[in-house]
């Protein structure tokens, strides 16, 4: 298995120049959405895609009605679902989706609408280095084994891409599964995932091959939910449902989507009714949003570590975590296209979830008359607590403990309070502290309150965790909730330009308080029910505090009523309004008369407890706006698009911003003020409108490129943005290539939106400080250095604001490393590439990162030709090779911008891959030319330590081969088989395709006889043994490409056996391979 880094690097270079040879994965059917390479250390961009074709239905009315219903909509039953009463509907026309959920959603005979949400496995595949499974000793396996290893009673649903059933690690546990996907097809692995999964979960233990299972005694039920196009919310929902109804214990889901889908929701509920423990990965977006399923309540979410104990690099986290779990170079059991059967190594969340569903699997094993909820309590309990203390969101309760949660019992605190009848009273302006001591525990507190009196709480957290909080009247109505996370997805989905993406519960608080309102009340109790969101609790304590407030004790807000934007109330400019947020759900409108072409800003003083914002609107369509109360950002109202949002502040934080009026003439525009929250505090907030007059820094006008003002390389620019759409350009010149370092400083908040350009204006680098979009975290450090290279010529910077909704001043410095680039040439595409010969050397330099070094070879004689590659230390280098077809022209390249229909890249077809080195270490590899023609090299290196690229220069050598026999050569037969001593360790090559190795040994008797195959990075290495008849023994293939292969085995008849080496797809290899065979005579009684 090639390293991730690798597997980054030749996609990337691949799809920049043939998207044929690595098409992007799309769904069956056809996708919306767009992909992304999760890069193990940066954040990336959660896309949310859906079947284009398809819709998900629950109606309601009799057959009749809902065929009428169909038809009139041009939807066709793909099928129906009698258990949630669902109906996948394909759609005809090429109707936009988002679009028509939108209009089905307005028919009172729809219940509920949705796309049918595409569904992706977590992981990251790496380069194996050691057979070890390191993770099972750092979650405390051995010891807990000594308990159990789980009962064959107890099943663990496996909903992946299928499972290998011929491996020998699995096949012999396996219980009959099915395939959601293709009911008509097997479910049977088409990927790797799936059989990695399966067996870090319950892998056979024992049986002296391959590794060990988390519960190596527990069956395994396969469930294909994806085939290699990916798995939709139809699949999976029927994965759970099918899995819950034929008997599993537990369902691993290391998937997700970044859909809160209603359906999903449905069939977490039915398996969650009938007792099955749901584990699921929380998503490898190394962001703080988690995906669905392992966002809903009923699901165990499993972040990932690594060796060290810290959160993952590509980990998700947050306020849904409830466990964490090594997931980083995992080894486990694997199925390759090419070799069947086989292990590897793969990092992600994925792999961490399977983990903690073993656990479960091996607390049912030992104490099977636990409750789902007292399971999950355990395995929180028990955990080993990481990071801050506590629970925290970036590793939940902490990491898991196999022996300990074995050990610990649950015992169910039964508190006075925790049900409505039991509610205990509490007594106005007076705190009470209590602690969530289990997941399911909930306290209930009433308080009496007279006519027409409003109350008012405060709930602090327990350490990190912020409890829930609702309201009830004395009749049971919910009057409403606070801090809560939404469970159903149709409320919680918003349109945008993009599709249909989920408005993610980042409103839900993080050891923050939690303040409300509720006023003008009937005479009566009322009553708090306070719990865990995501089932959580703690050992720290919370306190709730209630208040009664009579109408005169309210801060008066002389703007009520304006809660709609019919009822805005007019502002001068200049006015400063004092109003108040109350009750929660309280929103205040206002509307200002504006000029075109002028600049406005907005002041805020906001109290303790509010969580402002602040939305601009322009002015309205003539139906007004059907706007949801009280929901973050909503920056969608009955489908019309808000002007902006100024929100850059958190809890008690004040507001400020700027907005430029997008009218024709003079006229009103709209602010929309609310808590985003949904909560209110008894004290109030400022609210100030200013025209404003930025100054103009001294490189006005520039706003253009023709107006690009000039700046010199290493001086400080300093300027500011006169508008919320202001654009800043400015030019400079380099006379030799090298790199320029950009380093940006900010005033403000604002992030900033940089485009470098060439003289022909063509973009050469876009420098990414931060993202408002709320899938994209912002950098750690937004004022890091960032470098891009360049030839001699001249440069132009275009910079503007990404939100268009701050003014504010800005720094920048531009210097130039000339950096002795030994290849002035910029061949960084494939236009531009550079000549080689046969028998030539060229010396290059891979800086900064991602940077590609472009090389053609016309090769004029068919014949094998050694690629060689000496990197500098700590730069792990390839060669990737392609050929162009025959009747393809090299200036043909990039030149379809006229239509003229010639090709945007070559078609190239791909050759090889050279990557036979590690960090610093020499790549060196033979390829066949089978024809003459024009050849292409690509060379792309990755940084041993992430951030830290060397500045060396690389070696590049191309010459014809010829294999030069070495010692162990001509020994390709049982008959030329070369002898070997003991203890012998030896290093052969490959020396041409399908090259094979004999040797032959004597053993005695009673021996134990150990082999072991180290390669190097491009072999894939077989060990057959034959006793002297020539029959053979046993087969050694275990690992995949460059992995060791290491076997021992007992040897009871003393004579001369042989041993025969190969590559397993008869590939060749300049670097030689390292063989140790050894054996130790025991005694009759095993003694040495």
């Amino acid at each position: 298995m090639f390293k991730a880094k690798k597997i980054f690097s030749i996609i990337l270079l691949l799809t920049m120049v043939i998207s044929v040879l690595f098409p992007g994965i799309s769904p069956a059917g056809s996708a919306t959405g767009t992909t992304t390479s999760n890069s193990a250390r940066l954040p990336v961009k959660m896309d949310t895609m859906f079947l284009k074709d398809q819709v998900i239905l629950k109606l309601r009315g009799n057959n009749r009605e809902q065929r009428e219903f169909l038809k009139k909509n041009r939807l066709t039953v793909l099928k129906k679902d009698t258990r949630l009463n669902y109906i996948l509907a394909g759609t005809t026309g090429g109707q936009d989706i988002p679009m028509l959920v939108k209009k089905l959603k307005t028919s009172p005979l729809v219940q509920n609408v949705q796309p049918n949400y595409i569904y992706k496995p977590f992981a990251l595949p790496r380069d194996p280095m050691y057979f070890r499974q390191w993770a099972l000793k750092k979650i405390n396996a051995e010891q807990g084994w000594n308990i159990t290893q789980g009962r064959k009673s107890v099943i663990i649903a496996v909903l992946d891409t299928g499972v290998d059933v011929n491996h020998p690690d699995l096949r012999n546990k396996l219980v009959p599964g099915t395939n959601t996907v293709n009911p008509l097809k097997s479910n049977r692995d088409d990927d790797g995932h799936g059989t990695h999964v399966a067996g870090i979960a319950a892998a056979v233990s024992n049986n002296e091959i391959g590794i060990a299972g988390v519960a190596g005694n527990c069956k395994i039920m396969p469930v294909k939910v994806f085939d290699y196009w990916g798995g939709s919310d139809i699949s999976v929902a029927d994965g759970i449902i099918w899995a819950a109804d034929h008997g599993a214990n537990v369902i691993n889901m290391s998937f997700g989507t970044m859909a809160n889908s209603t359906m999903l929701n449905e069939a977490i509920e039915y398996a969650r009714k009938k007792g099955v423990i749901m584990v699921a990965a929380a998503g490898n977006w190394a962001n703080q949003y988690i995906s669905y399923p392992a966002a809903l309540s009923q699901v165990i979410a499993v972040s990932a570590t690594d060796k060290n104990d810290k959160l993952a690099d590509f980990s998700s986290y947050g306020p849904e975590i409830d466990v964490c779990a090594p997931g980083e170079k995992i080894f486990s059991t694997y199925w390759d296209p090419h070799k069947g059967s086989t292990y590897g190594e793969l990092s992600g969340t994925s792999m961490a979830a399977p983990q903690v569903a073993g656990l479960a699997a091996l607390l049912i094993s030992a104490k099977p008359w636990l409750t789902p909820d007292e399971v999950r309590q355990i395995i929180e309990s028990s955990a080993k607590d990481l990071g801050e203390p506590g629970w925290d969101p970036q590793y939940g309760h902490g990491r898991i403990d196999i022996f300990k949660a074995l050990t610990t019992s649950f015992d169910k605190i039964d508190v006075a309070n925790n049900r409505q009848e039991d509610a205990q009273y509490i007594k106005s302006g007076r705190p009470v502290t209590q602690k969530l001591d289990y997941g399911a525990d909930e306290d209930w507190y009433r308080i009496s309150v007279p006519d027409r009196a409003s109350l008012q709480f405060e709930l602090l957290p327990a350490g990190k965790v912020t409890p829930a909080i609702e309201i009830y009247s004395e009749q049971g109505e919910m009057l409403n909730a606070f801090n809560s996370m939404e469970e159903a997805g149709d409320a919680d989905t918003r349109f945008d330009a993009w599709g249909l993406f989920p408005k993610p519960d980042s409103n839900v608080k993080v050891g923050e308080a939690v303040y409300g309102i509720i006023g003008d009340l009937p005479a009566g109790d009322y009553f708090f029910r306070v719990f865990g969101n995501h089932n959580r609790w703690s050992q720290e304590l919370y306190t709730l505090t209630a208040q009664i407030l009579e109408k005169n004790e309210l801060v008066p807000d002389m703007w009520e009523r304006n809660d709609t934007l019919e009822d805005a109330k007019k502002v001068e400019l200049g006015r400063k309004v004092s109003a108040a947020i109350n009750p929660c759900g309280d929103e205040d409108w206002y509307k200002v008369y504006v000029m075109p072409g002028n600049i406005y800003k907005i002041d805020t003083e906001v109290p303790a407890g509010l969580d402002l914002a602040v939305e601009v609107i322009g002015e309205p369509p003539a139906d007004g706006f059907a706007g949801d109360k009280g929901t973050e950002g909503d920056l969608w109202d009955n489908g019309q698009h808000a002007d902006q949002i100024i929100d850059t502040g958190g809890q008690g934080k004040n507001e400020t911003g700027t907005f430029k009026p997008y009218i024709e003439g003079a006229g009103y525009y709209y602010l929309r003020v609310y808590d985003k929250t949904n909560g209110a505090v008894n004290s109030p907030y400022t609210l100030q409108v200013t025209e404003y007059n930025p100054p103009k820094d001294r490189y006005e006008p520039n706003e253009s490129e023709k107006d690009a003002r000039p700046i010199e390389l290493g001086s400080q620019v300093e300027a500011n943005f006169s508008g919320a759409e202001d654009r800043d350009w400015y030019q400079f010149e380099v006379s030799k290539t090298g790199i320029v370092i950009f380093d940006w400083q900010a005033v403000t908040t604002l992030i900033p939106d940089i485009t470098i350009y060439d003289e022909k204006m063509e973009p050469v680098s876009f420098l990414n400080y931060g993202s408002p979009d709320p899938f994209v975290s912002v950098p750690p450090d937004p004022a890091e250095s960032q470098r891009f290279k360049v030839a001699p010529g001249k440069y132009y910077i275009s910079i503007a604001n990404y939100l268009g909704d701050i003014t504010g001043d800005y720094k920048f410095t531009l210097t130039f490393d000339s950096f002795n680039f030994v290849d002035a040439e910029i061949n960084d595409t494939y236009e531009k590439s550079v000549p080689i010969g046969l028998g030539e050397t060229k010396t290059g330099t891979l800086y900064p990162m991602n940077d590609i070094d472009y090389y053609v070879l016309d090769i004029y004689e068919k014949g094998p030709v050694l690629i060689k590659i000496i990197p500098p230390q700590g730069l792990d280098t390839m060669v990737a090779v392609f050929r162009e077809p025959e009747g393809r022209k090299r200036e043909d390249i990039g030149n379809d911008k006229a239509n003229e229909g010639k090709y945007d890249y070559p078609d190239l077809d791909y050759v090889v891959q050279i990557n036979s080195g590690g960090g610093g270490s020499v790549d060196a590899g033979v390829f066949m030319a089978s024809k003459p023609g024009r050849y292409y090299l690509a060379v792309n290196g990755w940084a041993e330590f992430p951030g830290k690229v060397p500045k060396g220069t690389y070696t590049l050598l191309v010459r014809s081969f010829k294999a030069v026999p070495d010692y162990w050569e001509n020994n390709n037969t049982m008959q030329t088989a070369k002898p070997l001593g003991n203890n012998a360790v030896f290093s052969p090559t490959f020396m041409g395709t399908e090259d094979v190795d004999w040797f032959k040994i004597f053993i005695p008797a009673s021996s134990q006889l150990t082999l072991k195959l180290e390669p190097p990075n491009d072999i894939d290495g077989v060990i057959e043994l034959y006793d002297s008849a020539g029959r053979l023994i046993t087969r050694v293939d275990q690992a995949l490409v460059g992995e060791e292969e290491l076997f021992t085995l007992p040897i009871k008849k003393s004579g001369i056996y042989f041993l025969k080496v190969y590559d397993y797809l008869g590939n060749a290899s300049v670097l030689p391979y390292k063989m140790t065979v050894k054996y130790i005579v025991v005694g009759k009684k095993g003694k040495k």
